[in-house]
């Protein structure tokens, strides 16, 4: 059979219609204008034109055929001569891997719209030669089948003619839905889809800077975690949806293919990651939780697998699946428990699942997908404006109780200390007076006991300052030798009552005078000094002063009962001793390492131990070495040392038992003392 000849007839007809429909038309318009006097006239004009005009319009019907053939261009081109096969109205079930259609167009036809996800590719062959005229979409093999498959809008050629055979590949037993759109719904269905896509990409894009923004500038770990998880699921529906009408000479589409089940991969990963961490606090223990943070790891391991083995659709959605299950059942948890945020993401899943639950009753288009997708996106940036607001008001919150909290510690320390400085006075007072018996002993534990409770009290009064970044680091040119005497000063007396051996020692190479905070450096030293004479009885502690590395370095050296493996990892947290045994027998708040590693810290150094149990240990205090010169002395001051003896002296205090130890070791140097209880007293005495 003359395919050609056969051509060249169909063709002719086709021709033949059109110009036949135009002349129907202008006859139409000649007996409206010369019978519209007439109203039964123009109804017999109106039919008469319309009988003339049935055979046109059929002989240019735009049609889409299935041709019931192999896969061969001349077997579909000889089918297609011989009208043979069976029209397709709005879609076709397949039979086989390929399928081949016949496009009779009209001249105004402009597109064919394949909205679907079961299609990987398509050709376009003309019905005199086998020459490939346009093709799209992916070319893969059948163990590379991609996770999900594009759209397809075919722009239609006005040099394909008005009939061109359509080869398409697919999966066996698909629906495929094709329609064929004019020029003007082309163009308002690009239009849409421009938009729609832009609106899409734009929301993405936009909200995971947003995130990005509000993690860079305030730390929410919640918002760093959702711009990843956004820029994840923008990357993978781009690698999903991105290459549908992709030219043929592009090698994107097949290569985004063969990547789409990796991406989908880690889009779970990432989904499971951000929820997890998002609903740990608020679905605690639940199995749902334990079920996510399994996903997590089982993502992972089929990602591993498959970038080793290749990857596998049914394996990658049965993971993906499980993770969307999990996920969503642990937002339903925390929403159950009282999450408002939770509540948002249960939101954004319910729009989310909002296409696959239509895809057993109607095509899910990439338009519909889009939709839901925008909506969820708005769902769960609400979740995260959320808990961002929870977060502030826990800010505000814990920036309330600090408050509360120093108003408390400054009352605490001054009603403590109040009657401690009383205890102390009165037991010092005491042991200057010739007493009897065991009374002198009495009150020298009085006076110990009580200077140890003012140890702890300030003790706990420093931490809490540090905590609230109260301390302030004032460094300054000093002479080191003045802090170790000063160091040594008080360590001795406390070594002298347990016979420890103390000792100071500085290396010739560190210089007379330093750079430093000489309070803050002396508070460390007498730290580390006195809980190495305190665990040192009988024994010897030394402090050795070098220069490591360009750090000025204090090694506290002592032989006493060391410290266990065990407890030294932990030795410089807060309230943390080397074991109850130790705490009972030698007391203290467990505040003084930790006070002196972040005093280090501040210092701009650090703080370390080594301690083998039974003998000893040794403390590493280390802060920059920077040497400098000597300070300006100031010009001394003269002061009159006329004894006190027969002055006057008038003693304002509130506080009876303060005024009564004030009294005491004024009178006891001779002075005269005239009180007053309160300021308003004094003031009319001194007048």
């Amino acid at each position: 059979m003359d395919l050609n000849g056969e051509f060249g007839y169909r063709q002719h007809r086709l021709l033949f219609a059109e110009l036949y429909c135009c002349e129907m038309q202008k006859y139409w318009l000649f007996l409206s204008a010369n019978f519209y006097q007439s109203a039964s006239k123009k109804a017999v004009a109106l039919f008469c034109s319309a009988v003339l005009l049935l055979p046109a319009f059929a002989l240019a019907h735009e049609s889409i055929v299935y041709l019931e053939t192999e896969d061969s261009w001349s077997a579909a081109a000889e089918a297609a001569s011989l009208n043979l096969g069976s029209e397709v109205v709005n879609s076709l079930i397949t039979q086989n891997d390929t399928t081949w259609l016949n496009i009779h167009t009209h001249v105004t036809a402009g597109m064919l719209y394949l909205p679907t996800i079961n299609l990987n590719s398509y050709e376009i062959y003309g019905l005199n030669s086998p020459g490939i005229l346009s093709r799209g979409g992916i070319q893969l093999s059948a163990d590379q089948e991609p996770f999900w498959q594009p759209e397809f809008f075919i722009p239609i050629e006005a040099s394909w003619g008005s009939e061109f055979l359509l080869r398409i590949e697919h999966p066996r037993g698909a629906t495929i839905p094709i329609t064929l759109e004019s020029p003007e719904s082309e163009i308002r269905f690009n239009t849409t889809r421009l938009i729609s896509d832009g609106i899409y990409y734009g929301a993405i894009g936009l909200m995971s800077i947003f995130a990005l923004l509000f993690w860079v500038f305030n730390r929410d770990p919640h918002s760093g975690r959702l711009s990843i998880l956004l820029v994840t699921w923008l990357a993978t529906v781009i690698a999903s949806w991105g290459y549908g009408d992709m030219p043929e000479s592009s090698p994107l589409p097949t290569i985004l293919a063969a990547l789409s089940t990796a991406f989908i991969l880690v889009a779970g990963l990432v989904s499971s990651w951000f929820c997890w961490h998002f609903l740990k606090e608020s679905a605690k223990d639940s199995w749902t939780l334990k079920g996510l943070q399994f996903c997590m790891f089982a993502n992972v391991a089929v990602l591993a697998v498959g970038a080793i083995l290749g990857f596998n659709n049914s394996l990658a959605s049965l993971t993906f699946i499980g993770t969307g299950f999990f996920a969503v059942s642990t937002a339903v948890v925390a929403a159950w428990r009282g999450d408002a945020a939770a509540k948002y993401l249960v939101a954004a899943a319910i729009f989310t699942t909002i296409p696959f639950v239509f895809l057993f009753t109607i095509q899910a288009t990439q338009q519909l997908v889009i939709f839901v997708g925008i909506l969820a996106l708005v769902m769960v940036m609400l979740a995260l404006l959320q808990r961002m607001s929870e977060r502030m008001r826990q800010l505000d919150l814990r920036a309330e109780v600090a408050g509360e909290r120093e108003r408390f510690l400054a009352s605490l320390s001054h009603e403590i200390r109040t009657p401690l400085n009383g205890i102390i006075g009165f037991s010092e007072l005491c042991n200057q007076e010739p007493l009897q018996g065991n009374a002198k002993n009495y009150f020298e534990h009085i006076a110990r006991s009580s200077k140890m409770l003012l140890n702890i009290v300030n003790e706990v009064l420093d931490y809490s300052k540090l905590e609230a970044n109260e301390v302030n680091i004032n460094s300054i040119p000093s002479r080191l030798k003045e802090i170790l005497d000063d160091v040594q000063t008080i360590i001795t007396p406390m070594a002298m009552e347990r016979q420890v051996d103390f000792q100071v020692g500085v290396e010739d190479s560190v210089a007379a005078f330093v750079l430093i905070d000489p309070h803050r450096c002396a508070q460390v030293l007498i730290n580390l000094s006195s809980n190495a004479v305190k665990f040192s009885e009988g024994g010897q502690v030394r402090i050795n002063v070098s220069v490591v590395e360009s750090e000025l370095q204090f090694k506290v050296m002592d032989n006493g009962i060391g410290i266990d493996s065990k407890v030294l990892d932990g030795l410089f947290n807060p309230f943390r001793q080397a074991g109850p045994s130790i705490a009972r027998e030698f007391g203290g708040s467990g505040l003084g390492l930790a006070i002196s590693r972040q005093l280090a810290e501040l210092l701009g150094g650090s703080l370390s131990a080594t301690s083998k149990l039974g003998e000893g240990s040794t403390f590493y205090f280390r802060i920059p070495y920077v040497e400098t010169s000597a300070p300006e002395k100031a010009e001394p001051i003269n002061v009159d040392t006329q004894s006190l003896e027969g002055l006057s002296v008038l003693l304002a205090e509130d506080n009876s038992v303060n005024r009564l130890l004030a009294c005491s070791i004024l009178q006891k140097s001779g002075i005269h003392v005239d009180e007053a209880v309160d300021g308003e007293v004094a003031v009319s005495k001194a007048l």
